[in-house]
């Protein structure tokens, strides 16, 4: 099931924009003149240090978001993870994600709701599962350059028999040093199948 879906979300992310009219592209405006269409398409690396609590082993983790502007309200992500311990046990875990990222903004001015929805696969070892992620979240843009978001992600696989249901809350403060690039920083507690806190640095790329 997950290979069918994760199908059909990668032909909606990447088939969408060929029919789309985009004359204005948000990352760099000026690579859309001498094009007819444009396509909002952004790259997001991340890393993060894992400090474990309870049984949890200290980790580091290493992402790779490759996402897409439908519209104004609507995105898709296709998402990869690698993580593996730097404490007690070697181990390490992998998943591939994808998801829609809704969001619409307030009354209020710089402030918007935003909404995750994704499935995934995970790997653990010569284990995997398929699992469902929601997560809802605040957007407030401080400047035209630093934003803050935060967010709760609720996690569980679809096979009840596998213990992997957790809940990890999010804060992070985002920074555009250039018109194409932003910087990022993160903070996560997840408590669940495992329980860490974790200290992040992104890059994201506006194509």
């Amino acid at each position: 099931m997950i290979k069918n879906l994760l199908a059909v979300l990668a032909v909606v992310t990447f088939v969408t924009p060929a029919f789309a009219d985009k004359t204005i592209k948000k990352g760099n405006p000026n690579t859309c003149v001498q094009y007819e269409n444009c396509i909002d398409m952004y790259l997001k690396y991340s890393l993060a240090g894992r400090a474990g609590t309870k049984d949890t082993a200290d980790s580091t983790a290493m992402g790779l978001t490759v996402g897409l502007d439908l519209n104004d309200w609507v995105s898709t992500e296709l998402y990869t993870r690698q993580a593996w311990n730097t404490s007690g046990a070697e181990s390490n875990d992998s998943k591939v994600e994808g998801a829609f990222v809704f969001s619409q903004p307030l009354i209020w001015q710089g402030i918007k709701v935003q909404n995750r929805v994704g499935l995934g696969e995970k790997f653990t070892g010569t284990d995997k599962f398929t699992y469902w992620t929601l997560e809802p979240g605040l957007k407030l843009q401080l400047t035209d350059e630093m934003s803050v978001k935060t967010s709760i992600r609720f996690r569980d696989a679809f096979d009840s028999d596998i213990a992997a249901q957790d809940t990890t809350y999010k804060v992070g403060l985002g920074y555009k040093f250039m018109p194409s690039f932003e910087l990022g920083m993160g903070i996560d507690v997840k408590r669940g199948d495992s329980d860490y806190n974790s200290l992040g640095i992104s890059l994201k790329y506006d194509i």
